[in-house]
């Protein structure tokens, strides 16, 4: 039996770190196809407006990285749906290659989280600032809720003053996994 979990949302929102903490638990992960594209190009069709070809190459890899998928538990960093969203914010043709293999994959829980916030400065591999990436945000979820699912939200958790960012960083991360592993039942 094969349960796939997908993290997504818009830039920034702690996808890529939660997925990261899953691995740590020692949980099956599927990276973000696009920061491996940026770093396979050094971010070169991004920077050059070629937004359409960077889709295109996501997808792809998007799908041979689902395609190796077997039986088990799955986290996965966004999947071509987010390539859908991300057609449509930056008005570039659709992958028809993506759509065709939607139709031919499910998924068993999509969260969401909520923005952290950015301190004013983009995030690394990142071109958006903070209001462009809740707009991306905001389409990503409505895309895949037009694919047929919806998208459950993770809170951000306030701490008290942690003097260490980094420290409060990963205890947002914990945070956000327990409530994850909750809703899917690995916890109690």
């Amino acid at each position: 039996m094969t349960i796939k979990v997908v993290i997504t949302g818009g830039p920034g929102v702690g996808k890529t770190r939660l997925i990261e903490a899953f691995q740590m638990l020692g949980y099956a992960t599927v990276p973000e196809a696009a920061l491996e594209i940026i770093k396979k190009t050094r971010d070169k069709l991004r920077k050059q407006g070629k937004m359409e070809e960077f889709q295109r190459r996501v997808a792809t890899l998007q799908i041979r990285n689902e395609s190796l998928i077997g039986n088990g538990l799955y986290f996965l960093d966004r999947t071509n749906i987010d390539g859908i969203a991300y057609s449509r914010f930056y008005n570039t043709a659709e992958s028809k290659k993506a759509l065709r293999f939607l139709k031919t994959v499910t998924y068993d829980y999509v969260f969401i989280p909520n923005p952290l916030g950015f301190s004013g400065k983009r995030y690394k591999n990142r071109m958006e600032d903070y209001e462009t990436s809740l707009k991306i945000h905001e389409i990503v979820r409505a895309t895949y809720r037009e694919f047929g699912y919806e998208p459950i939200t993770i809170p951000v958790f306030e701490f008290a003053y942690v003097g260490d960012e980094w420290l409060r960083l990963m205890m947002e991360v914990m945070e956000r996994a327990k409530v994850v592993l909750k809703v899917i039942g690995c916890i109690s």
